[in-house]
């Protein structure tokens, strides 16, 4: 498995090496990275379903979206 990841900041690409070694689940009460991480993740989802605020909260954040992709292709 290739660990290299490639992002896009604006204009560059940067590769970046990455190599996950531990992965933690954790509370979002006292992380507020975590908690808005967790709403952008809700609101996306949100958006994909079938009741009446689905575009709402995407609309919220439409602004700052770079790529959202839908997996499995």
């Amino acid at each position: 498995m290739d660990s290299t990841t490639a992002i896009g900041l604006e204009d560059a690409l940067i590769e970046l090496n990455v190599h996950i070694r531990k992965i933690r689940l954790k509370g979002s009460a006292s992380n507020n990275l975590l908690q808005l991480a967790d709403v952008i993740c809700g609101a996306v989802a949100r958006s994909y379903k079938d009741t009446a605020d689905a575009t709402y909260y995407r609309k919220l954040i439409s602004c700052r979206e770079r790529n959202v992709e839908v997996w499995p292709k």
